[in-house]
């Protein structure tokens, strides 16, 4: 799947969500949980983020993810320095979650 120039919600997730190979372009807040009160995890897996024109803090292609949420990540990648070339990084989910169990490709 391809998420692009999206504001937020790429997508929103608020339940136990399986989010794999997608390619997330030009975000404001990528992978979105939605600071909900709800209890619940997430299978993230081969994701890659680019930043593009419109995003404004490419640290946010995980946004509001917080205690109550627990996340297996492998394979995620961010690409934040807009050089035109595809040279990500391995990122974990970041925020406030409970558990992150991140794993090598």
């Amino acid at each position: 799947n391809i998420w692009a120039n999206a504001h937020n919600r790429s997508p929103l997730a608020k339940s136990n969500t399986q989010y794999v190979n997608n390619v997330i372009y030009n975000y404001q807040a990528a992978y979105t949980t939605g600071d909900s009160g709800g209890i619940f995890s997430y299978a993230i897996l081969n994701n890659y983020f680019r930043a593009g024109p419109s995003t404004s803090s490419p640290n946010d292609a995980w946004y509001q993810l917080d205690s109550n949420q627990s996340a297996y990540s492998s394979g995620n990648l961010l690409d934040s320095n807009k050089n035109g070339k595809l040279d990500g990084s391995a990122t974990p989910p970041g925020g406030g979650l409970r558990e992150a169990i991140n794993r090598p490709v």
